[in-house]
């Protein structure tokens, strides 16, 4: 099986996601970081676990946009502030004021684990000392993030087979990938029977 036809086998885990948008917020003084330095920490964040670990941490869906990969889900969450408005567990945590989001008041992290958290805190001490400017020029240098493709005015997927790939991840380690990803699949469609019934 081709882990290239969709977005993702996994399901989309938005409580992890956000308690990562929190855990980043944390990391600074002022609590306040820019929307997408966020959106980039959370897309290496997904991409260096993917790769080192066989899964993605949040099941995000990846797109090529014109200011470099994102992980779409979660920056349609924050970055509307009508939806943090709607989401009463959202708007209690955070704020968003101009291109900037504020963590207000501590997000309880409940879903992500120690080992997780010690991903992203790496992923932190590498990337959240860079600019806005520096995480664009970073994300569009073919030899740091391969699998950026210019979209032009669009936004293109980027397949996590297609990811692994470029990332010289084995074939045989992908299919494994993509098994795992058809269980998580026959899980979350169990799941959703059984609640129609």
């Amino acid at each position: 099986m081709e882990l290239n036809t969709q977005q993702s086998y996994f399901p989309y885990d938005k409580q992890k996601a956000i308690e990562a948008v929190s855990f980043f917020l944390d990391q600074v003084p002022e609590k306040k970081l820019a929307i997408i330095t966020i959106v980039k920490l959370l897309y290496f964040s997904e991409r260096e676990y993917l790769i080192n670990n066989g899964e993605p941490l949040f099941g995000e869906e990846l797109y090529s946009l014109p200011f470099g990969p994102v992980v779409s889900k979660t920056y349609d969450v924050i970055k509307s502030q009508e939806k943090l408005e709607k989401d009463v567990q959202l708007r209690e945590h955070f704020a968003r004021v101009d291109n900037f989001l504020i963590l207000k008041k501590e997000f309880p992290i409940r879903r992500l684990s120690r080992f997780e958290i010690r991903h992203l805190k790496s992923i932190f001490e590498k990337f959240g000392h860079y600019t806005v400017a520096q995480l664009m020029d970073y994300c569009h240098d073919k030899d740091l993030t391969p699998e950026w493709k210019d979209p032009g005015n669009s936004r293109i997927p980027i397949y996590h087979g297609d990811l692994l790939r470029v990332w010289k991840v084995s074939n045989e380690d992908i299919k494994e990938i993509a098994a795992l990803g058809d269980v998580y699949q026959e899980i979350e469609d169990f799941q959703n029977l059984s609640s129609v019934s």
